[in-house]
């Protein structure tokens, strides 16, 4: 009669306790977060620091963070849900849709709509006239291997540098092959100590461009606006997108558009 009692007692137990199991709601995983970001520039060459740059709720209209422009110009929400969102800086707003991955949103408040375009403006100084030859003719597509160069075609990016609690410093560079011939190239540094931000340099530079090897390595000669050329060696560092110009490393960024 005890054992029976015992045995009772356990089943009723182990019955409440896969009810109580039933009856918890499945735990739901950590949603994923991603986070929108890009660069502001006063044009397509000059960055813009130090701008109030707003996040809204596209919805609903309501504000949901503010940040500023950095040093370079760049700038990032981070942590966001997948959704409709608007962004606005001075008087442009844009809208981003959040899906399944990060968003990188460059502005250009020169521009009407703020829709950043390099290609353009890399065009634009291009075809500047020149103190030595005169007009220069805007591109038309790249010079060298066409093939080679449509797969090659697109924006760089490359950061080298640290910091420490007391300071430290770093650079950023950006180029652009675009596909219509046009070069475009970013550099700036800058360091940080005594708890503010200073700028050690900064350069700008655009022309043309054409290319002479394999998608594994070769040669590409730039031809600036003022006349001066450049021959850069490159070769891949087996990293899909990225590669080694003129011995720095850059990744693949996006479309030249």
């Amino acid at each position: 009669m005890g054992n029976r009692t015992i045995a009772s007692t356990i089943f009723i137990a182990v019955f409440a306790l896969a009810l109580s199991g039933l009856a918890d709601p499945p735990s739901k995983k950590a949603e994923k977060t991603y986070k929108i970001h890009g660069f502001l520039g006063e044009s397509s060459m000059v960055a813009a620091p130090n701008k109030t740059v707003t996040l809204f709720d596209a919805d609903s209209n309501k504000a949901l963070a503010n940040t500023n422009s950095n040093l370079f110009g760049k700038y990032a929400f981070k942590k966001l849900l997948p959704g409709h969102y608007l962004v606005k800086v001075g008087d442009k707003v844009m809208e981003v849709y959040l899906i399944d991955k990060d968003v990188r949103l460059d502005i250009d408040l020169s521009a009407k709509d703020g829709t950043m375009n390099y290609a353009a403006g890399a065009a634009a100084q291009a075809a500047k006239p020149t103190e030595k030859e005169g007009a220069v003719t805007p591109p038309g597509k790249p010079g060298g291997d066409v093939d080679l160069a449509k797969q090659i075609t697109g924006k760089y990016y490359s950061y080298t540098g640290g910091s420490t609690l007391s300071g430290g410093g770093g650079s950023e560079s950006q180029i652009a092959f675009c596909p219509d011939g046009s070069y475009f190239e970013s550099y700036e540094s800058g360091y940080y100590g005594s708890g503010q931000w200073g700028q050690a340099g900064q350069s700008r530079a655009s022309g043309t461009w054409s290319i002479q090897g394999t998608i594994e390595s070769g040669t590409i000669t730039i031809t600036y606006a003022n006349g001066k050329q450049q021959t850069v060696p490159y070769q891949t560092t087996g990293e899909r997108g990225c590669y080694k110009f003129d011995g720095r490393l850059y990744c693949y960024n996006g479309a030249c558009d």
